[in-house]
């Protein structure tokens, strides 16, 4: 990938700013923006998710806004550790209220839409039961 003169001047502002060091110079635009955004820790991010909750009487799909704490680099590169994530991020938004507390359900997850620098997020689904 080689990067454009756009990029190029994009890149370096952000050295004369002080944000990337000298090295980002020879670094394709992507992996110069990869590095700013693992600089740049973000601790929170806010999600829209859909939520179906599936009883064996009745379906409820509700459309949430969400914050949630953002999953680590190295979650978002392994399914496994994606679902854990999941598991303790987005499982906690579902169910119809304490009436239904103790009937079996199947939780669907998907995330609509997601911050840039965790587009991948965009369309990830998670399916539970309890």
């Amino acid at each position: 990938m080689t990067t454009t003169p756009a990029q190029a001047r994009r890149i370096e502002a952000l050295i004369v700013n002080g944000d990337l060091s000298p090295a980002a110079r020879s670094m394709p635009y992507a992996e110069v923006m990869e590095q700013r955004a693992s600089a740049c820790a973000i601790d929170r991010i806010a999600l829209l998710i859909r939520v179906t909750n599936a009883y064996s009487h009745a379906q409820y799909t509700h459309d949430l806004a969400v914050s949630v704490d953002a999953p680590a680099a190295d979650v978002l590169k392994d399914p496994e550790f994606l679902d854990d994530w999941a598991a303790g991020q987005l499982l906690p938004y579902t169910g119809e209220g304490p009436e239904y507390a103790s009937t079996h359900a199947t939780y669907y997850i998907e995330v609509l839409t997601a911050p840039m620098q965790f587009a991948q997020l965009a369309g990830y689904e998670y399916v539970a039961e309890g």
